[in-house]
């Protein structure tokens, strides 16, 4: 992991610094929000893996002051850091005026959190 300072573009060693392992559970929710940051890890390392520029971290926790923000994926380049928030949803999605989202399921809209907003707050955390 990059230390307070470093250079990104003088780090050397694998661009996958932290790789995703999810911790086991039987809640079938969780499990669906598990592999949905699977899938996003693999394409994210399909699409940076070898490039020594970019270095990607998985399921990072950040704690400070009895506060705490999780990251599914954290990406660094030279020129700044991109926070992807995976979210699984099957069925459709929407977002209404006031920027609220809900998705189907079972037939039914809910609410959900938005994986925009949250990556926001999860950004002005860091």
């Amino acid at each position: 992991m990059p230390r307070a300072g470093q250079r990104l573009d003088k780090l050397r060693g694998p661009t996958i610094v932290k790789d995703h392992h999810p911790s086991p559970t039987n809640d079938k929710f969780q499990q669906a929000g598990d592999e949905a940051e699977k899938q996003m890890a693999f394409y994210l390392r399909r699409t940076f893996g070898t490039d020594p520029s970019v270095h990607v971290f998985h399921n990072l926790r950040f704690e400070r002051e009895g506060d705490a923000a999780q990251i599914d994926h954290l990406i660094l380049h030279r020129y700044g850091a991109v926070i992807v928030e995976s979210k699984s949803v099957t069925s459709a999605v929407r977002i209404n005026e006031r920027d609220e989202w809900a998705r189907q399921w079972n037939g039914r809209w809910t609410g959900m959190s938005s994986p925009v907003l949250l990556a926001k707050r999860q950004a002005d955390f860091l």
